[in-house]
Formats: structure tokens, C-alpha cells, sequence
């Protein structure tokens, strides 16, 4: 009885409450993460357009910003700026997409590694930076193939990640790596039988047109 006297039910009932909104947004982050990777991993080929053009949308945005606090424009002067801005690298980068994904590519590629390099030190994040821009480059030369494998990549540590969250498991580092690694080998080859079956529909069109 002395020790149920003791307990403070105002401070149990909103600790229960910071438990349960704490579940929630783990809830909510790990379906996010699940439905984005999921998007980014199968459809990464079909969504190219629009990462590029998001690419584009935030880095306008940022120098419309930049550029009006440097100007010292009053306020509205500045959103104006920044509006115009995102919205102008935004068409820019949807036309040029290869400009947009050589981005998109080194930034998201080295944020994968990003995420192994807040436990495991910055040798990750350098490591991502190097892979990101191996595959960024390249991607010039091999667009397909290598926005494949980048959006794969992303998006398959995307739906590791948000399963790993939704279990539980995110201490568990080489459990997080191999099924990663698994969601990527996925990713990578849905994206490759739906651009092979793509081509081959094509290669169709093509000979019965000449037929």
C-alpha cells in the first residue's frame, strides 16, 4: 500500500503517454520508410523525371534563399526568391534529368552509408561519398543500368530499414546489412525483368512496323 501511495499517477499517466505516441511514431516512420522504399525500389526507373525534378526543386530553392537573405530583400522578397528559385531548377532539372539523377544519385547513394556511419564512425559516410560518386559518374555513360542500382539501393535500405524498425531490430547491425542486402538484390532484379520485358515490347513494335 506505501508503495502504490508513492506512485505519482500524473507522472505514470504521461510517461504511459510519451510510450504510446513514442510506438506511434515508430509505427509511422517504419511504414514510411517501408512504402517509400518500396516506391524508389520497383518504380525507381519510371520515377526519374520526378526525382531529378525534386532534386532540382531543393537545390533552387536553397539558392533563391541564399540569394535573397545575401541581397537583404525584405521577407516576401525572399520567399519570392525562393519560390521562384525551386520552381525554375525544378522545370530545368525535369528536362535535363541526367543532371538531376548525377545528384540525386551521389546524395542518396552516400546517405545509405550515411546511416552505418552514425554508429560506426565517418570511414562510412567517406565510403558512401566515393560509391555515390563512382555510380553518379558513371550513370552518365550508363544511365539505365546504374539508376537501377542506385534507386535499388536506396530503396531496398529504405524497406530494410522500416521492417527493421517495425520489428524492432535496429541494434542488430549485420541482421540490418543482410536484409539490406537482400531487399537491393530484389529491388535490382524487379527493375531489370520490367526494363527487359519493356525492350522487348518495343523490339515487337519495331519488326512488326517493318513487316
Amino acid at each position: 500500500m506505501d508503495l502504490l501511495a508513492n506512485v505519482d499517477l500524473g507522472e505514470l499517466a504521461m510517461e504511459l503517454e510519451t510510450l504510446q505516441l513514442s510506438s506511434e511514431f515508430y509505427m509511422a516512420a517504419s511504414v514510411t520508410a517501408i512504402v517509400s522504399g518500396l516506391l524508389i525500389g520497383v518504380l525507381g526507373l519510371k520515377l526519374v523525371r520526378f526525382f531529378s525534378a525534386m532534386t532540382g526543386f531543393c537545390i533552387g530553392a536553397g539558392i533563391g534563399l541564399v540569394a535573397g537573405v545575401l541581397l537583404n530583400l525584405p521577407d516576401k522578397a525572399v520567399l519570392g526568391t525562393t519560390i521562384g528559385g525551386a520552381v525554375v531548377f525544378a522545370i530545368l532539372f525535369g528536362i535535363f534529368k541526367k543532371i538531376g539523377m548525377f545528384i540525386w544519385i551521389f546524395t542518396s547513394v552516400m546517405g545509405v552509408f550515411g546511416i552505418a556511419a552514425i554508429e560506426k564512425g565517418i570511414i562510412w559516410l567517406i565510403v558512401g561519398a566515393a560509391v555515390g560518386l563512382i555510380i553518379a559518374i558513371l550513370s552518365v555513360k550508363f544511365f539505365e543500368p546504374l539508376v537501377i542500382i542506385a534507386t535499388s539501393m536506396v530503396g531496398g535500405s529504405s524497406i530494410a530499414s522500416g521492417v527493421s524498425m517495425f520489428a524492432g531490430l535496429q541494434s542488430k547491425l549485420i541482421l540490418n546489412l543482410v536484409a539490406s542486402a537482400v531487399a537491393i538484390a530484389v529491388c535490382v532484379m524487379i527493375q531489370f525483368a520490367m526494363q527487359s520485358r519493356k525492350l522487348k515490347k518495343k523490339e515487337k513494335i519495331i519488326i512488326q512496323e517493318k513487316e
